[in-house]
């Protein structure tokens, strides 16, 4: 009997999941009408919060990696991509313009983790809070982080459907 590998396809497996994540939380953020975005669901969140954090989140996740990439063992800096979800106010930019950020640095990123070697998967950082890190587990972490987030928006969706049904 064969073995079935833990990562199947290896890194390319978990690159096209990541950009096909990636590429749905982006088509259900832009598919929200302007008057929905501050449309807050169960947890708070809303959808312009969330693309606002999303860039947040990939703009922090584009700089470690460049930091892993071009320095030995490198300290990675503590940066809060949540602040905006505790001050609302902060979060200024149109959904649509953060998520079009969002959608630029994630293809950048994208093309970048192509490029890397088999080794260059297994580079590592130093986290204060977090301790080693490595490169495949810092793009797991954005796969989950984009599901978690792909969910969240569906559930806002979701709510504001059945709030109209009422």
């Amino acid at each position: 009997m064969r073995e079935v590998a833990p990562d199947p396809g290896g890194h390319r497996f978990l690159l096209k999941a990541l950009g096909e994540a990636g590429n749905e939380l982006a088509e259900e953020l832009l598919s929200f009408p302007h008057r929905a975005a501050d449309l807050a669901g169960d947890d708070g969140w809303t959808p312009r919060l969330i693309a606002g954090h999303v860039l947040a989140h990939e703009q922090m996740t584009d700089s470690y990696l460049d930091l892993m990439l071009r320095r030995r063992d490198p300290e990675l800096p503590v940066i809060d991509t949540e602040q905006m979800r505790d001050d609302p106010e902060s979060c200024t930019d149109d959904i649509e313009y953060a998520t079009l950020r969002f959608t630029h640095v994630r293809r950048r990123l994208h093309y970048r983790l192509w490029d890397i070697d088999p080794h260059g998967w297994e580079r590592t950082a130093r986290h204060p809070y977090r301790g080693s890190v490595s490169v495949v587990q810092l793009v797991r972490e954005l796969h989950l982080h984009d599901l978690d987030f792909l969910w969240r928006v569906r559930r806002i969706r979701e709510q504001a459907a059945a709030m109209r049904r009422r």
